[in-house]
């Protein structure tokens, strides 16, 4: 009866360690999930930024390669000076 009490014990603190185990194990999974989670977060956030920094960079290029308004249709002021006419 004694070792059956005995053998109870040891196999109810088996089970208590195997059940803190397998919580270990699950807590990990959830930390890695967490973790991977975090990084495809953070992938998706850079990713983002590049093509907003992208886009900048594709309309500064426009701006700089469009002439402007004044350099296709340049405005020429002439005024008469006693009997001198200057432009400008």
């Amino acid at each position: 009866m004694e070792l059956e009490l005995e053998y109870a014990k040891l196999e109810n603190e088996r089970m208590r360690l195997e059940g803190q185990r397998q919580q270990a194990e699950l807590n990990n999974q959830n930390d890695l999930a967490q973790s991977l989670a975090l990084q495809s977060m953070a992938a998706a956030q850079d990713k983002s930024l590049r093509i907003q920094q992208f886009g900048m960079f594709m309309q500064g290029l426009q701006q700089l390669t469009q002439p402007t308004p004044s350099l296709l249709n340049p405005k020429i002021t002439c005024n008469q000076f006693g009997g001198q006419f200057r432009c400008w």
